[in-house]
């Protein structure tokens, strides 16, 4: 009898020693468990937020991008076939109209009277697109654009594209207006303008015609400069007009 008892009792004993340890160790490997199926799920969370935050980075940046601006020739109206001195130079068509001339001699202001066209030769000067890392990340080369000595801020190397590297949907035209016209990677700084004015009023016979020379302004909506009457009453008198136009390209 007192021998099953001691025999009883070593049972209960290793029972109440090791019945805890089943519990605890299936404990830990569900926590583990959850670790591990918790693990690849977070990382695969954490990953399709950085590709989100790629994907919208390159959505906001691709109006600059190489594979969106970058151009191996120049278009038609583009000047660089005169010399490097014209790389950043395009000419295209302008139709404008007299907003307001003043006649010299006549001592005569008018206006909206006659409507002309012309040709703009248009000066776009320096085309930034960032430093060197900066270039790359936009999918350029270096070797393809000019380097600009301590443009920008800090001092840097920056790298800009003349103009006839640039493709006609990454320059800005006369129809850009604020945050369109500020994404494009190039707009026109001035442009000169000879134009061609004619018009015919009813009460003289002739068609009158009238040269000018004008300097144009933002993508030549608004040009100004001197010109003549070639023909018609006024004949040879000078005045100097303020016009209103658009531009287009070759």
């Amino acid at each position: 009898m007192r021998r099953r008892s001691s025999c009883l009792a070593i049972i209960i004993a290793i029972l109440l020693v090791s019945g805890p340890l089943p519990i605890w160790s299936m404990t830990e490997t569900s926590a583990g468990s959850s670790k591990d199926a918790a693990g690849p799920e977070t990382k695969k969370k954490a990953d399709e937020k950085d590709a989100g935050k790629k994907g919208e980075l390159k959505e906001e940046e691709k109006g600059i991008s190489s594979e969106k601006c970058l151009m191996q020739r120049p278009l038609f109206g583009d000047l660089v076939s005169l010399g490097k001195s014209f790389q950043n130079w395009s000419a295209g068509v302008t139709v404008s109209t007299q907003a307001i001339k003043y006649t010299f001699g006549a001592e005569k202001v008018s206006s909206n009277t006659s409507g002309g066209v012309g040709v703009a030769f248009r000066y776009y000067g320096h085309s930034p697109v960032g430093d060197e890392a900066e270039t790359r990340r936009l999918g350029y080369d270096p070797k393809d654009l000019d380097v600009a000595n301590g443009y920008g801020s800090g001092n840097k190397d920056y790298y800009q594209l003349p103009i006839y590297r640039i493709k006609p949907e990454c320059r800005a035209t006369t129809s850009d207006f604020g945050k369109e016209r500020k994404e494009k990677l190039a707009s026109s700084i001035f442009s000169i303008i000879p134009t061609v004015y004619a018009t015919k009023p009813d009460s003289v016979n002739d068609i009158v015609v009238q040269p000018a020379l004008l300097i144009g302004f933002f993508d030549d909506i608004i040009s100004v400069g001197p010109g003549f009457s070639l023909t018609g009453p006024e004949k040879g008198k000078v005045f100097l007009v303020l016009s209103l136009g658009y531009g287009f390209k070759f």
